[in-house]
């Protein structure tokens, strides 16, 4: 039985070329396999075999090598490189640690290779890869500090390969000394100009070689753990680039013309980039924005960023400004960001997301975005005061989405900033816990379906109505806890709920000493789901509860008096923190 026994029983198709093992119970390749000596393809990605036997070396006509990604028990076989027809090995390991088979230069027809650690063995340095010259796709060069400089890089040949696609350049992580032998390294690797993606991690020069504003083709560009490059290239002269990221490079201070290539006197700058992504970049300070580099060439046309749709910009403390706009703006923990000053591009801006941003206390002026804004989301700034404009309509008729979340110093939310949001669908705040003044007119917002306020102690429920006009309104949730004056839930805009014929979810939050539910809610026929929460003093249901007819879901949480429950027809009861109902 096992992997013996059937590969006993495959030995006798001597002519086989193709071979699939699967399942992880096959946990190994006998010796015998190099007796298949007319195999082709082997594919071991979907089996437990994660060891290769020496023997596997005399299959010479083996093309194909499929492995499963992840650790290869004892590396690879010593005379793996004796495999000299082999154009594919599909195989990728994370670790830079993992020594490459030895001579891999004499495998002349190797089409795939997805990474190659350099190592100071011999036989498994960079030079291997020189002779590869059909390598396509994307390749992987780690333990880049091992190579000695320009001539030892130059001799992996990456300029004489037009077919691969995608490069990834590492060098070791962690703190060491800058010197140019990094710079003149990066330099070597010099790669065909067709390429069309490239990542750079931890290397240490100051700045990058020339080559890399002349890749025409490229369209992917991501720089990582940099730390000691102290400018960046040109890179908005890269006609294809349409994905940038610029993450962890500590040593940039500045990001002016260098940056836009300004100085050329063009008219577009990255005219293709359509993400740029800025992370952790922890002492840049002044980034030139669009119009500055638009008086810069003298051309109040030219074009800045004309194709950006997302640009996201996050853990830059020391940036108080942002340089440019575009349909999806996503800020987060940019602590001395104090305001958003936003200009050219304004008005294109659809998604705009601002997060952790400790000290800011102001959003741009709502009246910039006109018509584009579909989706606003504000979380975690807690020194953010107000939002809208007091007693001005802030023009937002095409705001699908409004969450604002954990807001601790919000006291304000226009009243009016409302009155044009007829495309409104969703508003939630929540854990705003300082708001006090936040008035609704659901007349005024036709299309909302969805309606959150949550952990807003100061909140008065009463200051909403117009329930009668929200004829799209599925569920609300008014956690603001109504009072144990009757008033405040008297004032509450009962009659106007009952006539929303579309909402199908409702939660109540009351107070621990709340003794009864808001009679009100029995007129609320067309509800599926209902959730109390702390009504502490109710210590039963009452009977009209029966009444909601299409109730399918009750939920209660925190009642901690409430000892039964009405017999309906529930099909779906939730208890939560009530301890005398299991009794």
């Amino acid at each position: 039985g096992g992997i013996s026994t059937d590969m006993n029983m495959l030995l006798r198709f001597k002519c086989l070329n193709v071979l699939r093992l699967s399942g992880y119970d096959v946990e190994s390749l006998p010796s015998s396999i190099g007796k298949l000596l007319h195999l082709r393809l082997l594919d071991i990605s979907s089996s437990g075999i994660t060891s290769l036997p020496e023997s596997l070396c005399k299959l010479y006509n083996l093309q194909t090598l499929t492995m499963r990604d992840g650790e290869l028990e004892g590396g690879f076989p010593k005379r793996m490189s004796d495999l000299i027809s082999l154009r594919h090995l599909n195989y990728y390991h994370g670790g830079a640690e993992l020594k490459m088979l030895m001579q891999m230069g004499r495998l002349t027809c190797l089409q795939t290779l997805e990474f190659f650690n350099v190592s100071q063995k011999r036989g498994c340095g960079i030079e291997e890869l020189g002779t590869l010259k059909y390598l396509k796709g994307s390749l992987s060069i780690r333990n880049l500090g091992l190579v000695k400089g320009k001539e030892a890089a130059k001799q992996a040949k990456l300029f004489e390969k037009p077919d691969l696609s995608y490069l990834a350049f590492r060098w070791e992580s962690g703190d060491r000394e800058s010197d140019n032998r990094e710079e003149d390294v990066l330099e070597g690797l010099q790669p065909h100009p067709n390429l069309q993606g490239l990542k750079i991690y931890y290397f240490m020069g100051n700045k990058f070689p020339q080559w890399l504003i002349n890749l025409s083709k490229l369209e992917t560009l991501r720089i990582q753990k940099c730390k000691r490059c102290s400018e960046l290239p040109s890179l908005g002269q890269l006609p294809s680039l349409k994905i940038l990221y610029l993450i962890g490079l500590d040593n940039i201070r500045f990001i002016g013309d260098e940056f836009y290539g300004s100085s050329t006197r063009r008219r577009k700058f990255f005219p293709a980039l359509e993400v740029l992504c800025v992370e952790y970049m922890g002492n840049l300070a002044e980034w030139k924005g669009a119009d500055q580099v638009r008086s810069t060439v003298g051309e109040a046309e030219a074009d800045v960023f004309p194709m950006l749709r997302y640009f996201r910009i996050r853990r830059c403390p020391q940036l108080t400004t942002l340089p440019c706009s575009c349909k999806s703006l996503d800020v987060e923990s940019c602590d001395n960001l104090t305001s958003i000053k936003m200009g050219y591009g304004t008005a294109s801006v659809e998604a705009l997301s601002i997060d952790s941003c400790d000290n800011l206390k102001e959003l741009p002026d709502l009246d910039l975005f006109g018509s584009s804004l579909q989706r606003l989301t504000i979380l975690f700034c807690p020194r953010l005061i107000s939002l809208g404009v007091n007693g001005q309509k802030c023009p937002l008729p095409c705001l699908e989405e409004l969450i604002i979340h954990n807001c601790e110093g919000l006291t304000t939310i226009s009243d009016k900033m409302f009155q044009s949001c007829r495309s409104l669908r969703s508003l939630s705040v929540r854990w705003c816990r300082n708001l006090v003044s936040f008035s609704l007119n659901l007349q005024e917002t036709p299309s909302l379906e969805r309606f959150i306020l949550k952990e807003c102690p100061k909140l008065i429920p009463h200051r909403f109505n117009g329930f009668a006009f929200a004829t799209s309104l599925k569920e609300l949730s008014i956690n603001s806890p109504f009072s144990s004056d009757d008033s405040s839930v008297d004032d509450f805009d009962w009659p106007g709920l009952e006539n929303a014929s579309t909402l199908r979810k409702l939660r109540l939050e009351g107070l621990p000493h709340t003794e009864s539910l808001p009679h009100q809610l029995q007129c609320l026929t067309t509800l599926t789901s209902l959730s109390l929460h702390n009504f502490g003093g109710i210590e039963v249901l009452p009977d009209w509860i029966g009444n909601l007819v299409s109730l399918e879901t009750l939920q209660l949480s925190n009642c901690e008096n409430l000892r039964s429950l009405p017999l309906t027809k529930l099909t779906c009861v939730e208890v939560d923190d009530c301890p005398l109902l299991g009794q």
